[in-house]
């Protein structure tokens, strides 16, 4: 989902956001802002030459639905794509709630693992020593960020 707020785009060594709409996390449109800073990034085109490797992520409880998405990085290339990936390297499974924390910057994958929050599968030996391309790839995900609204997930009633 978009917003019709228009926030300023912030231009950097990652890409700009796209449209510059606020796409709702873990919508089609966010997931498409994210293939567009990546694509548009030399920054990370540079950081991952040397990698080739699929990873999925897996949000099975997020408001709508269970969400999948999958980056795909072939040497220089990055996409990131909604739906399943047919043949990942490594998968992550993890909760909306923690999804969430760890997209806005309260919390940590760290933390999410050791908490047993986050699940991985797959061959982590894949990613062993490209912290840079990582990084580069996480940055994409901070850049859009700040055009990220989330859907309302609380409980209450209004009487």
């Amino acid at each position: 989902m978009l917003s019709d707020a228009r926030p300023e785009i912030r231009r950097n060594g990652y890409g700009a956001v796209a449209s510059g709409r606020m796409a709702e996390f873990l919508s089609p449109e966010w997931i498409a802002q994210l293939d567009s800073a990546a694509r548009a990034s030399e920054a990370v085109r540079a950081a991952t030459r040397e990698l080739s490797a699929t990873v999925q992520q897996i949000v099975p409880d997020a408001p709508g639905g269970g969400v999948q998405y999958h980056v795909t990085i072939d040497h220089g290339h990055v996409r990131i794509q909604a739906g399943p990936a047919a043949t990942p390297d490594l998968t992550l499974l993890v909760d909306y709630e923690i999804a969430r924390a760890i997209n806005d910057g309260t919390a940590t994958a760290q933390h999410a693992l050791a908490s047993g929050r986050l699940k991985i599968t797959g061959g982590v030996a894949a990613l062993a020593g490209h912290g840079s391309a990582l990084v580069a790839i996480g940055d994409i995900f901070g850049a859009v960020r700040a055009t990220t609204t989330y859907a309302d997930t609380s409980d209450t009633i209004n009487d």
